[in-house]
């Protein structure tokens, strides 16, 4: 391997590397598909594939580490994998294709069983058994926590701990996938990876590469009641121009190395797209950078418009917006409106699936009223729910009192690469596992506690459709055509783009001008759906989306699109956002709005899902 490193941004020295398997990603699909793979050489006694794992921030960076709500599973006596996956089709409003469906939820309680091996300790009742827990659109006790709320942080915890231990498994950090690169019979990719400490700010230096994710007001934090409209990004990410040579506490300026990466297999487990919308339970580095890569490989993409809102965000001016998880919904929490009347739902209550709870909301934001969540009846709230309870006094509110202000904010996707449950995508060697999948599982709305299971069984399965392709001799000549295409790449870049490529960053978060854009349109345009395929307004406007508009906005961000860096965070951000409004303009102009819309095309991609 190479190991000369970029000298100024006039000439770019790219460092060469050869992997068996690269992963993207380093959330819960990213991170157990490693381990998966290590333990599966194991059991059959062949060498241990080597690993590069990388994550576009740092570790904790990720939704399975923020996720909140657990992992379901049929384990209770009066619960079946039957009962589950009726609960997911009729969440997904009847939309989701049922083989995937019924795989994913007989596949349950071994995930949850091989987690417990791994070191993870689930939450147990008085009788020493898993506790179970009811959430949104469950019809029975079904939600596994561990540490309350910290579900996603105590196993990601765990699992990061045993892969960095793992010496065939090289774990980068702050490393962007600019683009990836088929042949036949071997993978790449081109990465730049933040990892060159700069002492000092370059004297042409002006602040534009990094921003704060969050902003931190003054203590206590206060809950604005009276945010703005969704179609205008909110204040929250703020840049200092009068300071722009100054760098933010606790962060270090790095220069990125440039790498070209060989490899057998890509596993895309890059998560959604949080960081494209302006309220978000998200982390605001995820800007969708797989669907964009994958669509310039040619890789069928499904339903990228299907948007999911969670109901209830802690409405305060962060970024991103604090999680109220719906455990506390099924402990018995309620939702009220400020003037104290009950909160109304047209169908079902307030554990309805999410998207008829989002829906609701709105509707009452649109006469005026806030909607608050009244979780002063869950018993012994503090030792139940330890994180959230030490969020919320963080925050000046005391749930034990306080009524605690929400608002719906986008909290997943269900569109993404077209794939089959083992991550088999359109395109042989690439695999997409987790949120970046479209599995036809989710339908129209997730339901709750289904995301981190869909990533956990999608790993474990990946596994066996990955390893024919490893056991494959290496073909020098293709590693030969991915580093010359990766070259070239780079040869073809103007003096401007290669300066920009190796400007140094805090981050690779996308330039926050841009956002302000972006996040215009995708709160405009890319609102959440109804089982008929009708826009759920979030303002007392109605929903935008006739042709006009969205041609008037794909044409605005094709333009700009054109005129941006082509390997920058910011191309693929805006890469992404096009694919998601191409994707609803074609939605709109279908002739039977009615029909099935959930990953239709994967029944002709691949064998029947098992």
């Amino acid at each position: 391997m190479q190991t000369d490193f970029l000298n100024d941004d006039r000439n770019i020295h790219p460092n060469r590397l050869s992997v068996d398997v690269l992963i993207v990603g380093s959330g819960l699909a990213g991170v157990l598909t490693a381990l998966a793979l290590d333990e599966h050489s194991n059991r059959y006694d062949v060498p241990p594939p080597n690993i590069l794992l990388i994550s576009k921030g740092r570790v904790t960076e990720t939704n399975s580490y923020r996720a909140q709500g657990g992992i379901s599973a049929a384990l209770g006596p009066n619960d079946a994998p039957k009962l589950h996956a009726r609960d997911t089709f009729y969440a997904g409003g009847k939309k989701g294709l049922l083989e995937a469906i019924h795989a994913l939820t007989e596949k349950a309680p071994s995930l949850i069983r091989f987690l417990e091996t791994t070191g993870i300790v689930f939450d147990r009742d008085r009788h020493g058994n898993v506790s179970l827990h009811l959430e949104g659109g469950h019809s029975r006790r079904r939600i596994v926590h561990a540490g309350g709320a910290e579900t996603g942080k105590k196993i990601m915890q765990t699992l990061i701990h045993q892969v960095k231990q793992r010496k065939h498994t090289t774990f980068w950090e702050q490393a962007l996938t600019l683009k990836l690169y088929a042949h036949p019979a071997r993978m790449g990719a081109l990465i730049a990876r933040l990892d060159t400490p700069m002492h000092d700010a370059p004297s042409d230096w002006r602040g534009s590469a990094w921003h704060e994710s969050e902003t931190v007001p003054s203590s206590p934090h206060r809950p604005n009641s009276s945010t703005g409209s969704f179609g205008q990004a909110p204040s929250i990410v703020q840049t200092h121009p009068s300071k722009s040579h100054q760098i933010p506490n606790g962060k270090s300026l790095l220069r990125p190395s440039i790498w070209m990466v060989s490899t057998k297999v890509i596993v895309l487990a890059s998560g959604g797209i949080g960081g494209l919308f302006p309220f978000t339970t998200n982390e605001t580095l995820l800007t969708g950078d797989g669907f964009a890569l994958a669509a310039e490989l040619g890789t069928m993409l499904s339903d990228l418009d299907l948007v999911q809102y969670h109901p209830t965000a802690l409405l305060t001016e962060e970024r991103p917006l604090i999680l109220l998880s719906e455990a506390l919904r099924g402990e018995g929490a309620r939702l009220v409106t400020d003037t104290g009347e009950p909160f109304h739902m047209t169908v079902g209550d307030d554990l309805a699936p999410r998207h008829q709870v989002t829906e609701a909301i709105f509707k009452t934001r649109a006469r005026g009223k806030s909607v608050l969540l009244d979780a002063r009846s869950i018993p012994h709230f503090k030792e139940h729910f330890p994180a959230l309870y030490r969020i919320l006094t963080e925050r000046g509110l005391n749930p034990a009192e306080d009524l605690l202000p929400v608002i719906p904010a986008q909290h997943s996707i269900m569109g993404g690469i077209a794939a089959n449950l083992s991550g088999e995508t359109s395109l042989p060697r690439l695999f997409a596992i987790g949120e970046v999948a479209c599995t036809g599982v989710h339908g129209i709305n997730r339901l709750a506690s289904n995301g981190l299971l869909e990533a956990g069984v999608m790993a474990m399965q990946a596994k066996d459709a990955l390893f024919p392709y490893l056991q494959q001799k290496d073909d020098p000549k293709a590693e030969t055509i991915i580093f010359v295409m990766a070259q070239e790449t780079l040869s073809l870049l103007t003096e401007k783009e290669k300066a920009d490529l190796v400007k140094p960053r805090i981050n690779w978060l996308p330039d926050h001008t841009l956002l302000k854009i972006i996040f215009q349109h995708t709160a405009q345009h890319l609102t959440p759906l109804s089982p008929s395929e009708r826009p759920i307004a979030i303002s007392s406007d109605p929903p935008e989306d006739n042709r006009s508009s969205l041609e008037e906005a794909l044409h605005t961000l094709t333009s700009l699109l054109a005129h941006t860096p082509r390997l920058s965070p910011e191309w693929l951000a805006l890469k992404t956002t096009v694919l998601m409004l191409e994707h609803r303009l074609s939605r709109i102009h279908r002739l039977h709005p009615n029909q099935s819309l959930s990953c239709e095309s994967i029944d002709t991609m691949h064998e029947p899902l098992r």
